[in-house]
């Protein structure tokens, strides 16, 4: 489909521009890198380093079922970028622009119910995302996608 051919109220967003400010942040001692380099580790005491969009907040003025219309229409494109995973670009990894997005088909897997017993044990119908499909059989496809377009990007 062409973008013309999507609802008027849908087209600015179908295809992500990148945005956010990101930053690592340190889970034991606090501390704040950039993310223009690559860090495996906290520089200052060797702990884990978590991805922190400092502008989350952007996100919110679109109202929670505009955004699931966004990412449904999104959905029926043809540009591998936001097929998958970076469908849903903006809690990924905005920062990504989509020529640097690397996709191989990862989180594009079916969905199956669940059986009727866990349904009823849960309350709700239950489902499955069949990650055995994903490029190499595993769900660990789906950061992995995000990791290496992260490293092209900034390559």
């Amino acid at each position: 489909m062409k973008l013309d051919d999507f609802p008027a109220e849908i087209q600015p967003y179908l295809v992500p521009q990148p945005s956010g400010t990101y930053l690592y942040r340190c889970i034991s001692c606090g501390a704040e890198y950039g993310v223009e380099k690559l860090l495996y580790t906290c520089p200052q005491c060797r702990s884990v380093l978590l991805i922190k969009d400092m502008d989350w907040q952007r996100l919110k003025h679109i109202p929670g079922t505009m955004w699931r219309k966004i990412f449904d229409y999104r959905g029926m494109l043809t540009l591998p970028a936001v097929r998958g995973i970076y469908r849903f670009h903006e809690l990924l990894g905005s920062i990504i622009p989509l020529d640097s997005v690397i996709y191989l088909g990862e989180g594009h897997t079916p969905v199956v119910a669940g059986n009727e017993r866990l349904s009823r044990w849960t309350g709700l119908p239950f489902y499955f995302k069949n990650d055995g499909q994903n490029p190499s059989a595993s769900f660990k496809d789906r950061g992995m996608a995000s990791a290496f377009s992260y490293l092209k990007q900034l390559i």
